[in-house]
């Protein structure tokens, strides 16, 4: 069977199916196959609108991003480095995860000085904590 997932993963589905009837292949094995090719395009099509609608999990699951936009690859590196260039992410009509604009905020708007921009609900407690100890944690 993984080869029939590779097989109608890469090919379209008009010409697997040209292909099944050169081969006269069962119609068993073509409903199948049918089956396959749906449920891997709909499963890749969910998880790609997963990770545009929600761009928080991302860290959690890489190390490293590529942001493309119209087929260039306009900025690589870590999650931190990436989702802190606000602009960019905005030029491509993308936010950053909602931690790191809330603590966007908190830098631009009451003047707390971060270090690395949190990506994490997790790394954003660490910093929080870490900022409860300061005499001026304002920056002002």
């Amino acid at each position: 069977m993984a080869t029939v997932v590779l097989v109608t993963s890469t090919t379209d589905f008009m010409t697997l199916t040209r292909a099944l009837r050169k081969i006269r292949a069962p119609s068993l094995f073509v409903s199948i196959i049918f089956t396959t090719y749906r449920y891997v395009f709909l499963t890749l099509h969910e998880v790609y609108s997963q990770l545009l609608a929600n761009v928080d999990i991302v860290p959690y699951i890489a190390d490293r991003v590529y942001l493309l936009n119209d087929g260039r690859i306009l900025a690589e590196g870590g999650t931190a480095e990436v989702f802190s260039n606000f602009k960019l992410l905005e030029s491509c009509r993308l936010e950053a995860p909602m931690i790191a604009r809330l603590f966007r905020i908190l830098r631009e708007q009451a003047g707390v000085e971060l270090g690395l921009m949190p990506m994490t609900m997790e790394e954003g407690i660490k910093e929080l904590r870490s900022l409860e100890g300061r005499p001026n944690a304002t920056g002002r």
